[in-house]
């Protein structure tokens, strides 16, 4: 069992009366180790996603206060707010929420940007709101505005043409990406070593039978013709880029994943939602709302979170994880690099995974990650694991490090963050010093 270093109290305390970034530090804390958010949710901070799966049944309140409030939502707010439609999470009603969103479409081009991804998750997606998004910047647009326009034109009657010329204007590095924004928020487990297997292995799991397909070839021709021949016929924004990218020079076990994608999206979805994502696999946010309001734990046998895990299978591990939240889930921390997805439910389940965390910060590789999630457990182990560490040398790797010290909320670890800040003059140390002081630290 993980013990903080802080008590709720103190956490409470520092959640309402100090300022930021200090009120943010402690919110999340209450969010992840108590699910309390009474206080709030933070103003700003980079693990938004994994705060409101913490706490779904209060996500809908704290989204309302937020969004009301006169003041401009963070990005990273805006953009978690996209992530947990995906992930099922009740974001409150609906017309309310299109309506407190569109208060803020003046705020700027990239909270425009950010509130337009949101409305076509919701189908609420306009004209106007589309040509305020398309002035974001180009680095925050990339992959966001082409997968707008899809959408946006699908919904109006587009079909593979239309598809077609708004991928034809993008980078081939960006192709996969627009296709995932369109899909779904996690990676799907494929199994097989060509098309054939893995499209099998879905239709057998999943049900539902499959077309033929008559191509004949290599590896990434019939990748290809199974992803044509899977889509064939579907109107769907996800389907129909799917259909346009199959004539493109993806490699093939790209090709074989979306395959498997629309697998399970041909299947026909079992009239109980839980069913749909236990057993079916589907993965529409629709679905996985329905299924996270109508699960009572008492009624249907839940698989251990740990086996879901092993298997990869993220969606139904979104569903069962408020439910077994002691649960242990260090297999994440050796999936952290797999999926966003992976990192957001080890956050969501600090108490099933940071007892493991020491040990993890200890060996050696990319721990960036391991950082990230480091500076939300400041319990006794993490914090002398984190003082007995070396500096690292990566640069990314050194500012993560340094964040979790500071984030330890200790005088211990406060020094040596000074004392990093102070010899490293190339390490952006903003963040850490800034939370420190917040802290009287």
């Amino acid at each position: 069992m993980v013990e903080l270093i802080h008590d709720r109290e103190a956490l409470v305390e520092v959640a309402t009366t100090f300022s930021e970034p200090a009120r943010s530090w402690a919110r999340a804390l209450l969010a992840l180790w108590f699910r309390d958010l009474s206080a709030g949710l933070p103003h700003d901070h980079q693990e938004y996603p994994a705060i409101l799966l913490s706490a779904p049944e209060q996500v809908a309140q704290a989204v309302h206060d937020i969004l009301q409030s006169s003041a401009t939502p963070s990005l990273a707010f805006l953009r978690a707010l996209t992530l947990g439609h995906r992930y099922g999470l009740d974001l409150g009603p609906p017309q309310a929420l299109v309506s407190a969103l569109r208060r803020h479409l003046g705020d700027s081009a990239s909270v425009a940007l950010r509130v337009a991804e949101l409305l076509a998750h919701l189908g609420e997606l306009d004209a106007a709101t589309l040509r305020a998004a398309a002035t974001a910047p180009t680095s925050e647009a990339r992959i966001a505005l082409p997968t707008l326009a899809i959408r946006f034109g699908v919904e109006k009657g587009g079909g593979l043409e239309l598809v077609r010329s708004t991928l034809a204007q993008c980078p081939p590095q960006d192709l996969y990406p627009i296709l995932c924004e369109l899909g779904p928020a996690w990676p799907i487990p494929v199994h097989g070593r060509d098309a054939d297997a893995v499209v099998t292995h879905l239709a057998e799991r999943v049900g539902g039978e499959l077309p033929p397909c008559p191509a004949r070839g290599s590896r990434k021709l019939r990748a290809a013709a199974w992803v044509r021949t899977l889509a064939q016929a579907r109107t769907d924004p996800f389907s129909l880029t799917a259909h346009a990218l199959s004539n493109l020079p993806l490699p093939p076990g790209l090709l074989e994943r979306i395959a498997g994608m629309l697998v399970i999206l041909r299947s026909d979805a079992a009239r109980d939602p839980v069913q749909s994502i236990l057993q079916h696999l589907r993965w529409e946010p629709r679905i996985l709302a329905q299924a996270r309001q109508v699960l009572d734990p008492t009624l249907v046998p839940l698989p251990p979170l740990s086996s879901l895990l092993a298997e990869d299978h993220f969606g139904a591990a979104l569903l069962v994880a408020p439910h077994q939240r002691e649960a242990s889930t260090a297999p994440l921390l050796e999936r952290l690099a797999l999926a966003p997805v992976a990192r957001d439910l080890a956050g969501a389940t600090l108490p099933g995974c940071g007892e493991a965390l020491p040990a993890h910060l200890e060996r050696a590789g990319d721990r960036s990650s391991l950082f990230r999630l480091a500076a939300l457990t400041p319990s006794g182990p993490v914090l002398e694991t984190l003082l007995r560490l070396p500096i690292p040398h990566d640069p990314e790797e050194r500012a993560a490090y340094l964040f979790a010290l500071a984030s330890m909320g200790s005088p211990d670890c406060a020094e040596r963050v000074r004392l990093m800040a102070h010899a490293l003059p190339d390490l952006d140390a903003r963040e850490g010093l800034a939370l420190l002081d917040a802290l009287h630290l």
